[in-house]
């Protein structure tokens, strides 16, 4: 494990959020303007919360949509500089219709529904390009 055997680990949770818009499958995404990217609603994983709680929270507080966990999660991992991260992101349906509300504007200043070709080629990170390969 070399240098990182002892590392603290940032986790975060997030959603895959799919639902047919307009007689299309879709999947939600977010702007955050802090990093000026586009990526699929998430965040760090609270003392004491789980990684579904911490999904769920994150995806109603991004996107002002509830949601449900419809599967199992595909979970990712990268570094940032000298700390490893993991993300869990699970599959997740509306609950009721597909309006998006009003997220946290601290974090995202944009929600969409984004067919999944668009994710496949749009999303910033090449990881959750890949959350999309997997999950669709």
């Amino acid at each position: 494990m070399g240098n990182f055997s002892k590392a603290p680990v940032d986790r975060a949770s997030g959603g895959y959020v799919t639902s047919v818009v307009d007689g299309v499958l879709r999947v939600l995404v977010v702007h955050r303007p802090r990093f000026d990217d586009w990526s699929l609603p998430k965040g760090h994983v609270d003392d004491g919360e789980t990684w579904e709680e911490t999904a769920l929270r994150e995806v109603s507080e991004e996107t002002g949509l509830d949601a449900v966990i419809t599967g199992n999660p595909v979970p990712i991992s990268y570094m940032i500089g000298d700390e490893p991260k993991i993300v869990v992101f699970f599959p997740m349906e509306p609950v009721g219709d597909s309006t998006i509300g009003d997220g946290d504007p601290n974090e995202v200043d944009d929600v969409a529904w984004w067919t999944l070709e668009r994710a496949r080629v749009n999303l910033t990170y090449i990881d959750e390009r890949r959350v999309i390969e997997l999950m669709s």
